[in-house]
């Protein structure tokens, strides 16, 4: 039998070369090599750029007046728009990791990807539980990376640090642990950056997950080794990582030309951008000539799907992008339980989410739900027990210990909470 790392490597590297001669869900190619360096095939980019705006006239008003628009919080939910049960499988999550079938017989787990066309066959393929179990024994590192569970309730097994290149910095290597399929598909992707502008300085690298992935403060998400936090390319500045990124100090060059390495190199899954620094990078693509419906698809969604780019309170400083890893993921249905039984993964604390209203405290929180101040607190990420009116807060259900990094939170059980904040 080959060597199952053998076997992911050669399947990584085709599920790569796939992605690149695929469109972002079904759209058109980037370039129309009919067209020059300035324009665009299909509508105009003026065209674009009004119906975008019609768009803004167009939505729902604000209690002050302006328009809104849909917003994502960094698990890539609509904030303020879900309900207490779940929205899209992703709002009650924890309820255990998917153990699968536990039963002796092989498993047979082609991984169908849309996006490509193409069939995945997995390296586990035609392999019996027992087989499995011997390998997690014997050799664990055949096994190759293992994505368990959600993004926001999940963990890492077999994971690999991103490392250190002359194309980026990592600015917490410790947390800097992901999936061979994430860490392979971040590296080309900022490697593209690097080699079409040769004088690029390297680009700050965040959090991806925890070596054995799970919570990581002060992240909803990360958990499971899927996704990363990468900073913005700046004009005339270093990259400094968490500098607030404008129209006027962003590099929309480069930027522009990361996420369309994204889009068309990897099987990027959602790109969190603020929504002020979303039109300039638009207009950008169209002004370079990039085909309008392919930039409409990216940043606008269609035919049912959503935007690959989307909006996310908080994301002016960083880009946060999250892969699919059709691999490591099927490989953490396979193995999950294995995993467990043998004490090499925690099934993340069943957690849910609330949204603040008036009146609420975290004391309440905490008694309506069945947990505690403190780990109410150490799963957002809390540095004071203020609730903000309208933000979503992820509640354990049960007073687990999260297995964060609590010392960097002054807790302080006795007060009962502030109330809400407006």
């Amino acid at each position: 039998m080959k060597d199952l790392n053998v076997v992911v490597l050669a399947l990584l590297g085709g599920l790569l070369g796939a992605c690149q001669a695929r469109s972002p869900s079904g759209a058109l190619p980037p370039r129309d090599a009919s067209q020059s360096a300035n324009q665009t095939t299909g509508p105009s980019s003026g065209g674009a750029v009004a119906r975008r705006q019609s768009h803004r006239n167009n939505a729902p008003q604000s209690a002050n007046g302006s328009a809104t628009e849909n917003a994502y919080d960094d698990n890539g939910d609509v904030v303020g728009d879900e309900p207490e049960d779940a929205q899209d499988g992703e709002s009650v999550s924890g309820s255990g990791f998917d153990t699968g079938d536990d039963n002796d017989q092989p498993n047979h787990g082609a991984v169908d990807d849309p996006r490509i066309n193409r069939t995945i066959h997995h390296p586990y393929d035609g392999m019996a539980q027992t087989e499995l179990e011997r390998l997690l024994k014997e050799k664990p590192e055949s096994l190759g990376s293992v994505s368990l569970g959600r993004p926001n309730a999940g963990g890492l097994f077999n994971a690999v640090r991103m490392p250190d290149d002359p194309a980026w910095k990592l600015v917490d290597p410790s947390h800097a642990y992901g999936t061979e399929e994430t860490v392979l598909s971040l590296g080309l992707a900022l490697h593209a950056v690097f080699e079409h502008f040769p004088s690029t300085e390297a680009v700050s690298i965040g959090h991806i997950s925890a070596r054995s992935g799970g919570h990581l403060n002060p992240h909803r998400s990360h958990q499971s080794g899927r996704d990363v936090d990468v900073g913005f390319y700046y004009k005339g500045a270093p990259n400094q990582w968490y500098a607030r990124a404008t129209p006027d100090n962003l590099d929309l060059e480069r930027t522009t030309f990361l996420v369309r390495s994204l889009v068309d190199k990897t099987d990027i899954e959602m790109i969190l951008i603020d929504h002020s620094l979303q039109a300039p990078l638009e207009q950008t693509l169209l002004e370079q000539g990039y085909n309008a419906d392919w930039t409409e698809r990216v940043f606008h969604g269609g035919h049912g799907r959503p935007p690959i780019v989307r909006h996310a309170p908080g994301h002016a400083t960083h880009l946060h992008l999250r892969f699919r890893n059709p691999i490591a993921q099927q490989s953490g249905q396979r193995l999950a339980s294995l995993l467990v039984q043998h004490h090499l993964a925690v099934v993340p604390p069943k957690t849910l989410t609330h949204v603040a209203r008036a009146g609420d405290t975290l004391a309440k929180l905490a008694a309506r739900y069945g947990t505690t101040m403190h780990e109410i607190r150490i799963r957002n990420g809390m540095r004071d027990t203020s609730l903000v009116a309208g933000h979503i807060y992820t509640i354990p259900t049960s007073a687990t210990s999260s297995g964060s990094n609590s010392k960097n939170l002054p807790l302080s059980s006795a007060k009962a909470g502030s109330p809400v904040r407006k």
